[in-house]
């Protein structure tokens, strides 16, 4: 009799506990089914240039900043060689296309491979930061990569490093695959310092 009671006492809630499985996984599924895609068209809205002098304290080992300078890119922009210039980002399953335009119709194209790991892009390209994800919704995309140019001299370590947020759009801007098509010169435009910072490498 205390065996059946037992038994009878269990069995409900084996059931209990399998609906809550039932239920955890259907949460799951819906939210793997509203997850966001970066997949499409992003239109760069502005870019966040930050960089960072300074040196590693050898007592604390904190960092000890000596300079910190920003500049903020607005787009559509003005530069001498190409007048309202607008940039997109076009993500593909594996492919990752950064398309340059100019007000006079001309655009310069470029890719490369990525892999996207949790908010990590990965680029097989050795030349191609990593782009973290900061914000991905249905309208919005933001990206954040940094390059640390830092160094050591004597016993003290130096830092130099400039970091880039940029902040971008859906977009339903198209162009055509076939590149030839195109005035395809470099619109290239001269991000002042991080250019310089750069060519030193």
């Amino acid at each position: 009799m205390n065996r059946l009671f037992l038994v009878l006492l269990i069995f409900p809630l084996m059931f209990i506990s399998c609906e809550e499985e039932v239920d955890n996984q259907n949460n799951d599924d819906q939210n793997n089914n509203n997850t966001v895609s970066i997949l499409g068209t992003w239109r760069f809205v502005s870019e966040t240039i930050t960089d960072q002098v300074g040196y590693i304290d050898p007592v604390s080992g904190s960092e000890v900043i000596t300079q910190d300078y920003s500049e903020v890119y607005n787009y559509p922009g003005q530069d001498p060689d190409c007048e309202d210039y607008l940039d997109y980002y076009d993500f593909l399953d594996n492919t990752m296309f950064y398309i340059e335009t100019c007000g006079d119709g001309s655009m310069s194209i470029s890719s490369s491979n990525y892999t996207l790991i949790e908010n990590e892009l990965l680029f097989n390209s050795g030349d191609v930061l990593p782009l973290t994800i900061t914000e991905l919704t249905d309208n919005y995309l933001n990206l954040f990569y940094s390059l640390d140019m830092g160094y050591t001299e004597n016993d003290t370590t130096f830092i130099d490093r400039v970091s880039i947020l940029q902040v971008l759009v859906k977009s339903d801007f198209t162009y055509l695959e076939d590149q030839n098509s195109y005035n395809n010169k470099s619109v290239r435009r001269n991000h002042s310092f991080v250019n310089r910072k750069i060519g030193d490498i």
